[in-house]
């Protein structure tokens, strides 16, 4: 039984497990600072909870693709020297 997955959907899955710390360390900074002024009036529920989730890690990767332009924020923010 082989279930055959789409190219496009592979490489992405490859991109984001490549770039797995850098979300991580940018999604604490979105999460805990930004997202709670945005979401405090209001309600949790599921949807708003994946509308969160999806707009977190869009600008996660964003901000990971604009620092990955400087040598020296990537060195500090994300300890990488390549």
């Amino acid at each position: 039984y082989h279930i055959s997955i789409n190219n496009s959907i592979w490489h992405c899955l490859e991109y984001l497990g490549q770039k797995t710390l850098g979300i991580y360390i940018i999604s604490g900074y979105l999460v805990s600072i930004f997202l709670p002024r945005f979401t405090k009036n209001v309600s949790s529920n599921i949807f708003i909870n994946i509308a969160e989730t999806i707009v977190v890690l869009l600008l996660s990767i964003e901000a990971l693709r604009i620092i990955g332009k400087s040598k020296l924020l990537r060195l500090l923010l994300l300890g990488k020297l390549e």
